[in-house]
Order: structure tokens, then C-alpha cells, then sequence
């Protein structure tokens, strides 16, 4: 659990860094429904306001074509 945590704290680290570098306008969030939750409460209100979509599953075991299968009907539409 510890270590969860850890990542989670880095992520959102990390996508605030990136938020201040502008490398994205908008952010789709997969992850397992605990870890949602988590790092919602990490993230920075300027961050949560960009996310246009979160997905909770696991799919950390998928490649990249079938992880882009899984998601593709959710997020095309966002484009």
C-alpha cells in the first residue's frame, strides 16, 4: 500500500509539472477505481479541472494496442 502511494504521489506530481509546462489541455485518467480515488485528492484544483474523463480499470497488464482497444470507444469521442 505504501509503495501505491508513493506512485500515486509522483503521478500527480508529475502531471502538475506537466500541467505548468503545458504539455497537455487535457487529461483522460486510467486507473483502478482505490487509485482514482487517491489521486484525486493529490492532485492540484488546476489539474482536476483539465481531466475530461477517467476510467476506472485496471489495465496495467494490457499491451499498448489492446489497452488503446479498451479505451478507444471512450476517449475518440473527447478528440
Amino acid at each position: 500500500k505504501l509503495e501505491k502511494h508513493r506512485f500515486t504521489l509522483e503521478l500527480a506530481h508529475a502531471l502538475n509539472v506537466a500541467f505548468e509546462h503545458r504539455e497537455f489541455d487535457q487529461l483522460v485518467v486510467v486507473a483502478p477505481r482505490r487509485s482514482l480515488g487517491e489521486l484525486r485528492k493529490l492532485l492540484p484544483i488546476r489539474v482536476l479541472r483539465v481531466v475530461a474523463h477517467e476510467i476506472a480499470k485496471d489495465l496495467t497488464a494490457e499491451t499498448p494496442a489492446a489497452l488503446w482497444k479498451r479505451i478507444a470507444p471512450e476517449v475518440l469521442p473527447l478528440l
